[in-house]
């Protein structure tokens, strides 16, 4: 994989309208639960279902998911570009829970401007045994920036995969899980000044059921985006609102 090709402009921003959660729980597991859960590169298991949860909770970006038979055990590998330095975390849950299944990786230094993989992430371990179906697994790798400037978080699209790589960056699915039942969601997403596209969500959105957010990016450059989300309450004249960064970079021929 290719570094970082070109140094493209940082786009600030907006402050939160709402909590927004880029981390897989409402808060971190504990030491005593790492301990009894310790894997090796990460920490995989069972784990309670913290109450406090924010209004809109993003449990998966994926960027790509190579289908597998639950049954059978493989070795999972997240494919994510890291564009500058900050602390990385990687988290994955259910997208509906069911067995209250987390799996965080174990920090490490990923240098900047790079493709890395964290992996083997043995599906023999914990999913098979805990009966995880591999579609309800979701992802979420973030950067925190190191800057006493700027503490913000950025999501970082994720690749999971156990034998064929992609080749292309098609489309981003992103996951959030309300708290409240929501009758229409809407989403624009920036890169700089430009909008790249909107849409409107107006399925039945349950709380405490995640939806998808198709992005679209086959055709977008290199570099910061920003996407803002404006939900209405289905019994309420409000509703939630937030806005938060996605990092895009192409694969293979893409960038």
């Amino acid at each position: 994989m290719r570094a970082l090709a070109n140094g493209s402009s940082r786009f600030v921003l907006a402050g939160l309208v709402l909590s927004v959660c880029f981390c897989a729980s409402a808060d971190e597991p504990s030491d005593r639960w790492k301990r009894h859960n310790d894997l090796g590169n990460r920490y995989e298991g069972r784990i309670e279902v913290l109450v406090g949860r924010p209004q809109l909770e993003v449990v998966s970006l994926l960027g790509y998911r190579e289908a597998y038979d639950s049954s059978d055990t493989v070795d999972l590998r997240v494919l994510f570009f890291v564009p500058e330095s900050g602390e990385v975390k990687i988290q994955a849950r259910e997208l509906e829970d069911q067995t209250q299944y987390f799996m965080e990786a174990k920090a490490q230094e990923w240098a900047a401007g790079e493709w890395h993989e964290f992996g083997p992430w043995s599906t023999g371990d914990v999913l098979s045994r805990e009966q995880v179906a591999a579609s309800n697994v979701g992802v979420v790798v973030s950067l925190r920036e190191r800057s006493e400037e700027n503490s913000s978080q950025i999501l970082l699209p994720a690749f999971v995969y156990h034998a064929q790589t992609p080749s292309r960056v098609v489309a981003y699915t992103l996951r959030l899980r309300p708290d409240s039942d929501l009758r229409e969601v809407r989403y624009l997403l920036r890169a700089g000044e430009d909008e790249v596209f909107s849409g409107k969500l107006v399925d039945s959105l349950k709380a405490g059921e995640a939806f998808p957010i198709k992005l679209d990016v086959a055709d977008v450059p290199n570099g910061q985006l920003k996407l803002e989300i404006e939900g209405r309450f289905k019994n309420r004249p409000a509703g939630p609102k937030a806005s938060f960064e996605i990092y895009h970079q192409g694969l293979g021929n893409d960038g």
